[in-house]
């Protein structure tokens, strides 16, 4: 039997880096989620190499699909009938205006900068996506549960699902050569996004009915995980989004769980664990040297996005008539980008190998960049919106 103290080892360090991180974050106001990206970066391969590699060829992978799932079932919990009702509208206003005026200021800029026009408008659906851990881990270290917050998570669960859309219908109309047909890629994402919101839900509906039955404490953590990591590994095996599978389960706890809220709590009580897992190794697995290779097109692709999500989701607040602190910092504060859009590149990569050397080096190039300054400018858009007349609530605790 072979060990390997040194992955017991390198465990160890990340948890108490962990630790640091939010000591830290405290005191210097930047939020610990850069702090661990950072910290990653310098332990990766691109700098001093300390971390196993096993920890990033094997190990992220499986980190970064319980830390989703666990994402996604919390911010799940905000989609219920009654959510859609009181705020339906502005909620998808918000989101798909975000998601539509990127798309747009993004293809124009990279065509004009002399892109291909399917790069371009491949590199702009990807632009779309959110990465809902790093906005997820603000709001809860900011401790913050207001009107701002609510709009904010259930805006990011409808803005992913609306970029995987955007996305999938993308690739089918780019795709001029190759195996599969615009209709059979385009009725394959529509299956993905279906497929895993009808899983989430089939699932979701006995979990509501049987959870809660037993006593508080570690057989409520070891029904919520689970729950999660059974879904998770479904969606998976389908070849689904767990992402998303894990939403409407959230959604359908929620919604049918009328008798108590513990398996949200159980989860938030265990989830910091995985998330310094999660962002540590994610700064680990970011390709640093390929921000030497965006140039304009990359600067451009940042700028636009940056642009087009705080004028897009203005605009939908506006028409909406949603609040105006709303209106004001909604659309900065769902800059940061991260692993969807990397998978995302991925797929695009496979499906155009004649645009792979643009796509790869600009998604992962700007995604060091957003991982970084993205949970910071996150973070500034909900201190703004707390200026703006809001009172911070009781520390957040998800119910």
């Amino acid at each position: 039997m072979h060990s390997h103290p040194e992955l017991l080892l390198s465990v160890g360090i990340i948890f108490f880096i962990g630790l640091a991180s939010d000591i830290a974050a405290k005191k210097i106001r930047i939020p610990r989620v850069t702090l661990l990206i950072i910290m990653g970066i310098l332990l990766g391969p691109g700098v001093t190499d300390f971390l196993p590699h096993l920890f990033i060829t094997e190990w992220f992978h499986i980190i970064t699909t319980i830390a989703l799932g666990m994402i996604g079932f919390l911010i799940g919990q905000q989609f219920t009938l009654t959510a859609l009702k009181n705020s339906g509208k502005v909620v998808f206003a918000i989101a798909l205006g975000k998601v539509l005026l990127s798309f747009i200021l993004i293809t124009l800029a990279l065509y004009l900068l002399g892109l291909p026009f399917a790069a371009a408008v491949i590199l702009a659906s990807i632009a779309s996506a959110t990465a809902p851990a790093a906005v997820l881990e603000v709001v809860n270290e900011l401790k913050i549960n207001n009107q701002f917050v609510t709009t904010l998570l259930r805006v990011v669960a409808l803005d992913d699902i609306l970029a995987m859309l955007l996305f999938s219908l993308t690739l089918a109309f780019t795709t001029v050569n190759g195996d599969a047909s615009w209709m059979t890629i385009t009725q394959d994402g529509l299956v993905e996004i279906l497929g895993s919101l009808l899983l989430g839900y089939l699932l979701g509906y006995p979990v509501a009915k049987i959870t809660g039955r037993i006593k508080k404490g570690e057989p409520m953590m070891v029904e919520a995980l689970g729950s999660v990591f059974l879904i998770s590994g479904m969606a998976q095996w389908f070849e689904l989004s767990p992402l998303l599978a894990t939403m409407a389960m959230g959604s359908a706890v929620t919604t049918f769980a009328t008798h108590h809220t513990r398996a949200f709590h159980a989860i938030e009580n265990i989830k910091w664990l995985f998330m310094i897992l999660f962002f540590l190794l994610a700064g680990a697995s970011l390709e640093v040297d390929a921000l030497l290779g965006i140039g304009a097109i990359g600067t451009a692709y940042i700028f636009f996005r940056i642009v087009g999500f705080y004028i897009g989701a203005r605009l939908g607040a506006r028409l909406s008539s949603s609040e105006p602190h709303i209106e004001r910092w909604i659309g900065i504060a769902l800059i940061p980008q991260a692993g969807v859009a990397i998978g995302m590149a991925l797929i695009a990569s496979q499906r155009h190998p004649e645009f792979s050397h643009l796509i790869l080096p600009i998604i992962l190039g700007t995604t060091v960049i957003f991982e970084i300054i993205g949970p910071v400018v996150t973070r500034f858009a909900l201190i703004k919106s707390l200026h703006k007349g809001m009172v911070p609530h009781q520390p957040r605790t998800t119910t």
